[in-house]
């Protein structure tokens, strides 16, 4: 009785980490319009680079650690959903 007050009150564990993962979640999905306007030359890191490795440079250097982890994971989703 005391364990199913708590879990609706709490909710479960499974709830309070999807919880704790809704805003990457958010994110990764806000990046999505701007990863679909790529090209597949452009998805590819090395070829994204090649010849303007410092104007990434620059740009890389300005984000968060998170922010480039979001944009890994979408890359990484969006790239999942051509693999079929």
């Amino acid at each position: 009785m005391i364990g199913a007050f708590a879990k609706r009150l709490f909710g479960s564990a499974n709830d309070r980490v999807i919880k704790s993962l809704q805003k990457t979640v958010d994110a990764v999905n806000a990046l999505e319009p701007e990863v679909e306007r790529l090209s597949d030359a452009e998805l590819g890191m090395h070829r994204v680079l090649d010849g303007r490795r410092e104007i990434y440079e620059q740009r890389f250097a300005q984000w968060s650690a998170d922010d480039l982890e979001r944009l890994a994971r979408e890359l990484a989703r969006y790239n999942a959903t051509w693999a079929d």
